[in-house]
């Protein structure tokens, strides 16, 4: 079972620091983003299907998938967009452990 959280300085103490938390779904063949948090990361978990993850500056692409299961930790200030090019819906976790600064 993968709790995303598990990582965070204070997991399990009851101090771990989650901030702008939320989760969305994406249809087969849809994208979503082109954007950039400038004061925050964000951390992105897939709980269902598979989405790549790219930086529309740098050019990189992450496949991510519930089955491979595991966390991309996406730095500050770095452009990315969300596209599901499987066959079916999408659910992802995002959260930041950083304060927003903006």
């Amino acid at each position: 079972m993968l709790n995303p959280f598990d990582h965070l300085p204070g997991a399990g103490t009851g101090i771990a620091t989650v901030t702008d938390c939320h989760a969305f779904s994406i249809e087969p063949g849809c994208r979503r983003g082109g954007h950039v948090h400038p004061g925050r990361d964000e951390q992105v978990a897939v709980l269902h299907g598979e989405i790549f993850i790219g930086d529309t500056e740098l050019g990189f692409e992450e496949m991510m998938s519930a089955a491979r299961g595991g966390l991309l930790v996406i730095p500050p200030g770095v452009p990315h967009v969300f596209e599901n090019r499987g066959p079916e819906t999408a659910v992802a976790l995002c959260f930041s452990s950083l304060p927003a600064s903006i």
